[in-house]
């Protein structure tokens, strides 16, 4: 299967020219977080369990063997205002794939003293989900208290998809500041659709060797949970897609068709077979009759 797949991105992204081999340094090799951090000073607001200080996206995408690779850089920093909010975080998962390699790992607190603590190895843990047959990986934060901050940084390496992924920059934690960049060689184009007030993503043209786009948004507010709304469709969000490749001439890589359906399935969650089979048999346990329900007189 991992040969097709790379086979099948082969196709789409390849190369026919040594030219587009990476001659500058990795930009997610060099980043790193601040050497001497010190407590964000911010409204201790506690109808918020927690406010996310910053968050940056780096997606750097490089060619190894003619193969294109996707390396996403996450880090993000979150100050704990409640019981709830240390709750919610004394986890952070990271997100895995089947085949997807995690290549940079790390995280550390800020305590409400000034003082630093950074997680050892066996605070980053590993576990494995029988349910859906796969691995994940997770950040155990201990000794954490109201006040501090929890940061962290990981860079998981995997094949991209530019079908359409729609990335949401909103949720019910407010943010102060967010900021993505996307890196691509310089053959290939992306394409970008902001939606619900998010800014319009833009090309930063000082780059020469490889193309780069930038988001940056101040303040994002979080997002309400109302009854009956439709959250998720009224988040702040973008839409990515691959629109050119100046090595083969295709433009309009992938249309807006099946972008569409990717749109439709970010909003309005499909259940898969497992979850629809187990809803099935508990309504067959149930064992409803029509007759079971009288109509209301």
């Amino acid at each position: 299967m991992k040969k097709i797949i790379l086979f099948s991105v082969f196709l789409t992204f390849c190369i026919v020219s040594p030219i587009y081999a990476q001659v500058q340094e990795l930009e997610y090799k060099l980043y790193n977080w601040e050497k001497y951090p010190k407590l964000t000073n911010t409204d201790l607001d506690t109808s918020n369990n927690s406010i996310v200080i910053f968050n940056k996206y780096l997606f750097e995408n490089i060619y190894e063997n003619n193969i294109l690779f996707e390396y996403k850089l996450t880090h993000k920093r979150v100050k704990l205002i409640t019981h709830l909010g240390i709750e919610n975080n004394n986890k952070v998962y990271i997100p895995l794939l089947d085949e997807d390699e995690v290549v940079i790992e790390k995280a550390r607190v800020i305590k409400n003293d000034s003082t630093v603590r950074e997680l050892k190895k066996d605070e980053i843990k590993e576990a494995y989900d029988q349910d859906y047959g796969t691995k994940y990986r997770y950040f155990a934060f201990e000794g954490i208290e109201i006040g501090c901050e929890i940061e962290y940084i990981y860079c998981v390496k995997h094949i991209p998809s530019f079908k359409g992924l729609m990335n949401f920059v909103q949720s019910s934690i407010p943010v102060l500041y967010s900021e993505t960049r996307y890196i691509t060689p310089e053959n290939l184009f992306l394409k970008f659709k902001s939606y619900n007030h998010c800014p319009e993503v833009f090309k930063d043209t000082t780059q020469k060797e490889k193309n780069v786009w930038l988001l940056k948004i101040d303040s994002i507010p979080r997002l309400k949970h109302e009854e009956s709304a439709a959250l998720k469709a009224n988040m702040m969000k973008y839409l990515v897609k691959l629109d050119y490749n100046s090595v083969t001439g295709k433009k309009d890589i992938y249309a807006y068709g099946p972008i569409s359906s990717t749109i439709y399935d970010n909003i309005y969650n499909q259940l898969d077979s497992k979850d629809l089979k187990a809803i099935k048999s508990v309504v067959k346990e149930m064992n409803f009759k029509a007759n079971d329900l009288e109509s209301p007189r």
